[in-house]
């Protein structure tokens, strides 16, 4: 079984392992002996873990309106609904597969707009959407392939690091 060239399964420095770094073929093996296999772990949770499940991810925002309507213009993401103080979004959530994706004002998370790099939205075609994605004059790097998936990344309008992903095994 082929295991990663620099020892932590990370070669490119992309958070995923690097192609080149495993024979064609073969299983990924990080290593810490435990398997890539592009999809999470469905381990069932049992009693006494202090963490049961991640509540939201939120990006800091300058203009949390203005990057909410991007984010529903551009990936058709659907907000809840916003929280708003003195006239002005401060906090909003859309739900993806049972988990949130929120934009929160950089004041509340105290996080700088554009320093968020986190989020992987999981899609059936990476092609397809960098295509469409690029024709709604988003800058996207090409795809580029693991062992197990392709994936793509690109920033939000305030700077904030977006990935696309699909699994490929």
């Amino acid at each position: 079984m082929a295991t990663a060239q620099r020892g932590d399964g990370y070669e490119n420095g992309k958070g995923v392992p690097h192609a080149e770094s495993f024979e064609a073929g073969t299983a990924a093996t990080r290593a810490d002996g435990g398997r890539f296999t592009g999809a999470p772990s469905l381990t069932k949770r049992t009693e006494g873990h202090m963490i049961k499940e991640i509540a939201f991810t939120a990006y800091p925002a300058a203009d949390v309106g203005k990057l909410r309507k991007w984010y529903e213009d551009t990936l058709g993401l659907k907000f809840s609904g916003p929280y708003v103080e003195e006239g002005v979004e401060k906090y909003n959530e859309a739900n993806i597969g049972g988990g949130y994706f929120s934009l929160m004002t950089h004041e509340w998370i105290e996080r700088d707009p554009g320093s968020a790099s986190g989020v992987v939205f999981e899609v059936d075609d990476i092609d397809k959407t960098v295509a469409d994605l690029r024709g709604k004059g988003v800058e996207i790097d090409d795809p580029y392939a693991t062992p197990v998936c392709k994936i793509a990344s690109f920033d939000d309008p305030e700077g904030n690091k977006v990935s696309l992903h699909q699994v490929t095994v």
